[in-house]
C-alpha cells in the first residue's frame, strides 16, 4: 500500500499544477486552506500525489479543488484526503462540495448525500 502524508501548504505550492487540474474540471478558488498529499518513503517526502483545499464558513465547510495526479488514481488517495479534511471540520454543522463525476463516489462512500445534480455534470454533495 502507498504510504502518504497530508500536510498544509500555501497556495503557491499548488499553483504550478493549476493548469493541469483545470483540464480535469477542477475550479480553483481564493482564500482557501490548502493541503498537499506526498508519497513517503522512509523519512523522505518523495513526490506530490495530489492536493485539495477547504473553505471554512461560519456554520459549514466546503471541499474545494481536490486533485489526484493520474498515476496515483485508484489507490485510495482521494478517500484519504477526504477523510483528513472531514476530520478538520468536525465543529461545523455540515460539509459540502461541488464534485466532478470522479469525486462523487468517494464522498458517497464516506457518508455524504447528493444534494443536487447540475446539468453541467457537477453534483453537489452534503455531509449532515
Amino acid at each position: 500500500m502507498l504510504e502518504v502524508m497530508i500536510l498544509p501548504v500555501q497556495y503557491e505550492a499548488v499553483e504550478q499544477y493549476k493548469e493541469e487540474a483545470e483540464k480535469d474540471g477542477v475550479i480553483f478558488g481564493k482564500n482557501l486552506y490548502w493541503f498537499m498529499i506526498y508519497k513517503v518513503t522512509g523519512p523522505i517526502l518523495n513526490e506530490v500525489c495530489g492536493f485539495g483545499a477547504l473553505s471554512h464558513k461560519k456554520r459549514y465547510s466546503i471541499h474545494k479543488c481536490d486533485y489526484i495526479f493520474p498515476k496515483y488514481r485508484g489507490k485510495g488517495l482521494h478517500t484519504k484526503l477526504t477523510i483528513f479534511k472531514n476530520d478538520l471540520c468536525k465543529d461545523k454543522e455540515w460539509i459540502e462540495a461541488n464534485c466532478t463525476p470522479a469525486a462523487v463516489k468517494t464522498h458517497l462512500n464516506q457518508g455524504a448525500v447528493i444534494d443536487h445534480k447540475y446539468k453541467n455534470g457537477i453534483t453537489k454533495i452534503k455531509y449532515i
